[in-house]
């Protein structure tokens, strides 16, 4: 039974940290946009890239640290262009 309950305990903390990095993100675009009236068009566009480029590398590397169906996910997004 321990065996079993450390899969559980590793699966849930799997499912927390990457459910973590993505509320994370969704929370970084939504503060993108109720900041976007007072900022510029350029000032927008850069902050709103260096937010998804710094969010994207976190759960990059999260999925690159993760087993199961998670990281098999991960490898096939890793293999499409432009993405």
């Amino acid at each position: 039974m321990k065996g079993e309950d450390s899969l559980l305990v590793s699966a849930v903390a799997r499912f927390f940290a990457l459910g973590g990095a993505v509320g994370r993100l969704a929370s970084a675009l939504v503060f993108q946009q109720v900041l976007s009236p007072a900022r510029s068009a350029e000032t927008r566009q850069e902050k709103l890239l260096a937010t998804l480029v710094r969010h994207t590398g976190e759960i990059t590397g999260l999925l690159g640290r993760l087993k199961g169906g998670a990281m098999k996910i991960g490898q096939m997004l890793s293999l499409q262009e432009g993405l």
